[in-house]
């Protein structure tokens, strides 16, 4: 079966997103324990329904290149609407963060060997992205697009104001 119940994990410090941004984690010593997936399990509403009302929900990245368990966070957040926390664990890198995060983990317990405060003084890595993602509907050329348009608009109204004639009052004497 791959959902277990997860007893207390080895305790060490876990990194927690708030705001919904990266660049907004901080640190936590102490967390509850969550349901745990396996990166092979096969997500559908029968399995989904007992976990709903759980608040966090562990997927395990067995191997760092085992990507499924990216999917699994996406499906949570985009098929079923998840609200709660979705927490990586297992073979957790620093490399590997914000392109967790933009898939929907927002807690990461890394493994052992990475250094927490190197993970947040990483969180600013990258500035930008491309593609759209839980954290960013809207893909990077359409947010330029838009951006490009309110400064033309901008511009626009400032001509307008510029060659306006002032109105005049007159007073009765």
């Amino acid at each position: 079966m791959s959902l277990h119940k997860a007893s207390e994990i080895n305790p060490r410090q876990m990194l927690i997103a708030t705001g919904g941004g990266v660049g907004s984690w901080h640190v936590v010593e102490t967390y509850q324990s969550a349901p745990w997936l396996a990166s092979d399990t096969a997500l559908d509403s029968v399995l989904y329904e007992s976990l709903a009302a759980q608040p966090a929900i562990a997927i395990d990245f067995p191997a760092f290149t085992d990507g499924r368990g990216y999917t699994l966070a996406r499906q949570l957040r985009e098929r079923y609407g998840y609200r709660g926390e979705i927490r990586a664990v297992g073979d957790v890198l620093i490399d590997q963060l914000f392109y967790m995060h933009r898939c929907g983990f927002d807690a990461f317990l890394l493994r052992e060997d990475q250094v927490v405060e190197d993970a947040l003084n990483a969180q600013h890595t990258f500035s930008l992205s491309y593609q759209i993602s839980i954290d960013t509907p809207e893909p990077l050329f359409l947010r330029r697009l838009r951006e490009a348009a309110s400064q033309k608009a901008s511009l626009q109204e400032r001509k307008e104001d510029d060659y306006s004639v002032p109105e005049l009052k007159y007073a009765v004497a």
